[in-house]
């Protein structure tokens, strides 16, 4: 019996057209060594690899009708020189000429007749330099049968010589009628596997994708959080041509570990990652961007990122069985502040990732035979997955390893994804860092993102404008280094509602008994078993939320966190349903709170909160009025 493609890669055969395209691009930025490229040395490189990944030797067959799912069948005529191609820029080679022969190989369809995969061998780069241009159909990578032909291509030596290429002899490709009858006998043996999985209309096609995209846990999760929150509308979505626009970005990866450090020290946090501050960064842009496209950025103005983060549902499993975990994020466009940008991107992402544990760089980078180009197709993936009705641009961060690695005998210098657009969509963002380098790939439909040179400079004015804004607030002689509190604070969640909200704003404080509480009590680390503190203060955010739900049904939901002396925090027992959940406090004062958390009227408790600074907590008083 034939391989069938996975009912999630058949759907991105079916649903690929010619403005949308269905391959993710990589771009290897190589330094041959003093004797130069050697390309004879590539192609048997190339040979070596591919003999041992069976994929990259299959094409699709559908059969008529779409009467059943498409096959891989071995391609009986393979020809490696149709796949590994060469070419050389003209002179002086330089950085925009790479960006436009990218952008016209990245616009084309993949041929269904051939393997699907290509790879460019790109001369004539400024400084001898060489690039190796990949493009690979998101059907044939799944991170397990098969990963991306640039992860394919990487070594740790430089000295490593390729294997002999082994004899293969391909099976006969076989006819209609022969994958018609083990397609019939595959039935009755095993009517489970295709129960539904028989299309044939467009219609049919679009609904066998969201059956299969609802049972796919992460994406559904994620999807369902949103839906009754569409995405903003945006310039970012509209109705793309074929063709593409790509620019790069190098950024030195310690700039944006600087500003992670310099936030930590100045807001006694932890939790900030090189992730969070990426993603303020492209908040900062697209604030300047729209801006200059004269469209409104006020206050609550927000964009929202798909940001496909890597999970490990257990401690210590790592791996390529771990799962992308889809985390829809509201980048703040409308808040001037770019350090209060930082904090509210690292409030939503410290929530999204939980119920999983997000696997760090370092675990990343260390997953053998890991390639940040394969992590890049999981999470377009995802972004083709999830309805655009939910996301207006796809982000896509993936650390590698940072240490040299080689290709062929010429050392890897940077790493540029390209994630291409979902469907309605004119930018798509992708992140690799590696070796001390963040290579940004840009990628936007060629009209509608006419102006991505600016945005390419708007990037790096964002990330000197986060820096300089942190720079000068540790910098500011009234701020000291943090010192360990002489009284230990705990943090409570107040069950505020809209009555408790005026009611703080008002008097400026709360007395004794006042509202409901809760807090991470020793009842609570019982009931939800985690080392995860943030997981576990989340859980006691959520424990405050669904009092309100009780206490006033329909009400507004709104949680104030505050940070109380531990001496004036108690378990409360005998409180029913909360027994052990619930707190008794002391009074609470305005300069205590240090968040709130809020959802409309008619929200149901477990819905998603949004994050305000607890500067806004007289706003939010007077804006419910």
């Amino acid at each position: 019996m034939e391989d069938h493609l996975s009912p999630l890669g058949a759907s991105f055969l079916y649903l690929e057209e010619p403005t949308t395209v269905m391959h993710v691009g990589s771009v290897l930025v190589l330094q041959p060594g003093p004797q130069g490229f050697d390309s004879d040395r590539l192609t048997q490189l190339v040979a070596s690899r591919v003999a041992g990944a069976s994929r990259y030797r299959q094409k699709v067959r559908e059969l008529p009708g779409r009467i059943a799912s498409p096959f891989w069948v071995d391609a009986a005529d393979f020809d490696l020189t149709y796949h590994v191609r060469f070419s050389a820029l003209p002179r002086p080679g330089t950085p925009e000429q790479l960006e436009e022969f990218v952008a016209r190989i990245l616009s084309r369809p993949l041929d269904r007749a051939h393997p699907l995969w290509e790879l460019y061998v790109v001369e004539g780069l400024e400084g001898g330099r060489v690039a190796i241009v990949t493009k690979t159909h998101q059907a044939v990578v799944d991170g397990i049968a098969a990963v991306d032909i640039a992860q394919l291509l990487l070594d740790d030596d430089p000295d490593v010589r390729p294997d002999p290429v082994p004899e293969i002899d391909p099976k006969r490709e076989p006819t209609d009628l022969e994958l018609l009858a083990g397609t019939a006998i595959d039935i009755v043996a095993r009517p489970n596997r295709w129960a539904g999985l028989v299309v044939g209309s467009v219609a049919e096609v679009a609904t066998m994708t969201k059956r299969v995209l609802c049972q796919t846990r992460n994406v559904a999760t994620a999807v369902a959080r949103t839906a009754t929150d569409p995405a903003p509308t945006s310039p970012l979505n509209v109705r793309v041509g074929v063709a593409r626009r790509v620019r790069f970005m190098a950024v030195p990866l310690d700039s944006f570990r600087a500003v992670r450090d310099d936030y930590q020290r100045l807001r006694e946090a932890r939790d900030c990652t090189v992730t969070d501050v990426i993603l303020t960064v492209l908040t900062g842009a697209l604030r300047t961007w729209l801006q200059s496209r004269g469209e409104p950025v006020h206050g609550a103005a927000r964009v929202r990122a798909l940001v496909p983060v890597s999970v490990s549902e257990r401690d210590g499993d790592v791996g390529f069985g771990s799962s992308v975990r889809a985390c829809f994020v509201d980048l703040p466009v409308g808040e001037p502040n770019p350090v209060m940008r930082l904090e509210q991107v690292t409030f939503q992402m410290r929530q999204q990732v939980r119920g999983g544990r997000a696997v760090g760089a370092r675990a990343l980078s260390d997953i053998a035979g890991f390639a940040p180009t394969t992590l890049h197709h999981l999470g377009a993936q995802l972004g083709n997955a999830a309805s655009r009705r939910f996301f207006n641009l796809v982000v896509t961060n993936v650390p590698g390893p940072q240490h040299p690695l080689w290709v062929a005998g010429s050392r890897m210098i940077v790493s540029y994804p390209v994630i291409p657009l979902a469907l309605g969509q004119a930018l798509a963002v992708g992140l690799t860092s590696y070796d001390g380098t963040v290579g940004v790939g840009l990628n936007g439909d060629r009209g509608a993102m006419h102006d991505l040179d600016a945005f390419t400079e708007y990037l790096g004015d964002a990330l000197t404008e986060l820096s300089e804004a942190l720079t000068a607030e540790v910098g500011d002689p009234g701020w000291t280094e943090p010192k360990e509190p002489a009284v230990r604070a705990t943090r409570v969640y107040l069950a505020l509602g809209a009555a408790g909200l005026s009611a703080l704003a008002d008097a400026g404080r709360l007395e004794p008994g006042a509202v409901r509480a809760s807090a991470v009590t020793k009842t609570v680390r019982a009931a939800f078993p985690s080392d995860d503190e943030e997981e576990l203060e989340y859980d006691a955010m959520l424990i405050a939320a669904e009092m309100l739900g009780e206490q006033e049904p329909g009400g507004r939901i709104v949680v104030a966190a505050a940070d109380l002396p531990a001496a004036e925090v108690r378990e409360v027992s005998g409180a029913g349903a909360y027994d052990g959940y619930e707190v008794a406090l002391g009074a609470v004062t305005v300069d205590r709170v240090v968040a709130l958390h809020v959802a409309d009227p008619g929200a149901a408790a477990d819905d998603e909160l949004s994050w305000y600074d607890a500067s806004e907590l007289h706003r939010l008083a007077a804006g419910q009025s």
